[in-house]
């Protein structure tokens, strides 16, 4: 083990603590926010490990929160041409810089997360987090960085907390 590759492992811990941290958030403001600071630190790590393609995923997802971020704490909504424009930009980059299948997650992972922080309200976020975490674990695994597959697990427990504190429709009552 090296010293990059602990380094990096501890990058890992750091940044999902603080996504934890916004995923029990209520607010969508909040979750991009805290998501932000995730998106800077696993940017390192992949940086770290070589990950060419995470680490632009990361640079992808970090300007694409603060712009929805902006948006959001001005009280509008995101135009369709944001969201087409990061699709693209996403889609060229994976394609330019795609060397083996695996690399192919985190295109996958970016565009996931663009449709979810696009689309209004918090359910979809907590929702599609977990399609996320399956994609970041596929990338993960080849580049030896076991502490995201821990992590995300903690992403998932996390998810379902906001979702069943603040999405969780009450039960019908019946007569």
């Amino acid at each position: 083990m090296s010293f990059v590759w602990m380094l990096s492992q501890v990058l890992t811990v750091l940044a999902y603590a603080f996504l934890g941290i916004g995923l029990v958030r209520k607010s969508k403001l909040d979750i991009m926010l805290f998501n932000c600071i995730f998106q800077a630190l696993m940017g390192v790590h992949f940086l770290l490990l070589g990950g060419t393609l995470g680490l632009i995923a990361s640079a992808v997802n970090l300007l694409r929160n603060v712009v929805f971020a902006v948006n959001e704490g001005r009280g509008r909504a995101n135009p369709k041409w944001l969201l087409a424009g990061f699709a693209l930009a996403v889609l060229a980059l994976t394609a330019f810089f795609f060397r083996v299948p695996t690399d192919l997650f985190p295109g996958i992972f970016a565009l996931i997360g663009l449709f979810i922080y696009w689309y209004p309200g918090t359910r979809v976020v907590r929702i599609g987090t977990f399609a996320i975490s399956v994609c970041y674990i596929a990338y993960a695994v080849p580049l030896a960085s076991w502490s995201i597959v821990a992590c995300e697990i903690f992403v998932m427990i996390s998810t379902t907390v906001g979702y069943l504190r603040y999405e969780r429709k009450p039960p019908v009552k019946y007569p």
